[in-house]
Order: structure tokens, then C-alpha cells, then sequence
């Protein structure tokens, strides 16, 4: 009885780090998709800017545009550059910690299931069959 008491508790312990673990890697996943949808903004704008740029460049050599609104596109097309470097940085970083998350969970999962066979075994009608008496 005792015995199946700390088994119990054992159990409401590794659900809840179990439920724990999920949350963190939804939490985790939703951040991904959070910074990959930054990054095809960010791609989507950087084409943008790239087309601007070069509008910009042709008028410039017509002489309908100065130098200085030339350099303020390229800072900015620079600047997204950046940004999107940056955001690859933190999909990656996020990515291989998602990555170790779901291995955790998976050992939960796996820590779980081998506590639940132990409660199978351990319980008053199996030990019985396993351990007969007579």
C-alpha cells in the first residue's frame, strides 16, 4: 500500500514537469514561428528596399535625385541586412533549445511510461499472477 502511495505521488510529480515541459515547448515553437515570420517580413521588405534602391540609383543618374536620398536607401537596405542576420542568430539559437526541449519531453514521456509499468506490476492483482504464494 505504501508502496503504491509513493508511486502515486511519483507520478502527479513527473505529470506536472510533464505539463510543465509541454508548455515550455509550445512556448518555444511559438517564438520560432514568431521570429521566421520576422525574417520573411524582414526578406520581403529588404526586396522591397532593393528595388527602391535601384529606382533611386537610376534617377540619381538622370540627376532627379541626390546622393544623400541614394545613401539613406542603402543605410536602410543595410540596417534590414542587419536585422535579418540578427534574426537568423536567434532562429538558430531558439531552434537548437526547441530542439533540447523536445528531448526532455521525450524523456519524460519515456520516465512516465516505465512508471506506469512499474504501477501495473506492483499492483495487488498482478502481483498475484507474478508472485503466487501457494
Amino acid at each position: 500500500m505504501q508502496r503504491m502511495s509513493i508511486n502515486t505521488y511519483r507520478g502527479q510529480i513527473m505529470v506536472e514537469r510533464l505539463r510543465a515541459q509541454q508548455d515550455q515547448v509550445a512556448r518555444l515553437t511559438r517564438e520560432l514561428d514568431s521570429i521566421r515570420n520576422e525574417i520573411a517580413d524582414t526578406k520581403a521588405a529588404e526586396a522591397n528596399l532593393k528595388g527602391r534602391l535601384d529606382e533611386a540609383e537610376k534617377q540619381q543618374d538622370k540627376g532627379v535625385v541626390s546622393e544623400a536620398r541614394v545613401s539613406e536607401v542603402r543605410a536602410a537596405l543595410s540596417e534590414l541586412k542587419r536585422r535579418e542576420q540578427a534574426l537568423t542568430e536567434r532562429e538558430a539559437q531558439r531552434s537548437r533549445e526547441l530542439d533540447q526541449e523536445r528531448i526532455n519531453l521525450e524523456d519524460l514521456n519515456r520516465r512516465l511510461d516505465a512508471l506506469e509499468r512499474e504501477i501495473l506490476l506492483s499492483s495487488p492483482g498482478n502481483e498475484s499472477k507474478e508472485n503466487p504464494k501457494r
